[in-house]
């Protein structure tokens, strides 16, 4: 089993009506294919998404992200084994991220309202995991 973490541009604000049209969808496609995950979405276009699932599932699914139009600049965070999954109770959590949440991260960057390039890999990697378990633990996600 493999936990895949990207963050993406959406192309175009999403009105809370397509996002929950766009929710429903991923959470029936993410359960048949025994995939959970948590999306999170600053409302200004950023999104961080962890999946996890089989190695052939998540890289299917990624593949299919990428090539998705109504996200740019995807950018790959981390991609590795794990042993358990850490939102087994999701086939999708979601979450709107409120700035203030983000501001009070250790070492603090404007990294979900600036371009991408701004922070280096390794930390938007630990931003973005931080992010994901942050609003597990928030809203009580079977480990």
């Amino acid at each position: 089993m493999i936990e895949l973490v990207y963050i993406s541009r959406a192309a175009k604000r999403f009105k809370d009506e397509e996002l929950v049209d766009m929710l429903a969808t991923f959470r029936k496609n993410n359960a048949e294919a025994s995939i959970s995950g948590m999306l999170l979405y600053d409302g200004h276009g950023t999104f961080i998404q962890a999946i996890e699932g089989s190695a052939e599932k998540i890289k299917t699914l990624y593949n299919k992200i990428t090539h998705d139009t109504r996200h740019t600049s995807v950018v790959l965070l981390s991609e590795k084994t794990v042993s358990a999954r850490k939102f087994a109770s999701w086939q999708m959590g979601f979450s709107l991220i409120d700035q203030s949440v983000v501001s009070k991260l250790n070492g603090y960057s404007d990294f979900m309202i600036s371009e991408l390039p701004n922070v280096d890999n390794e930390r938007r990697s630990s931003i973005a995991h931080e992010l994901l378990f942050y609003f597990r633990e928030k809203h009580n996600i079977n480990k």
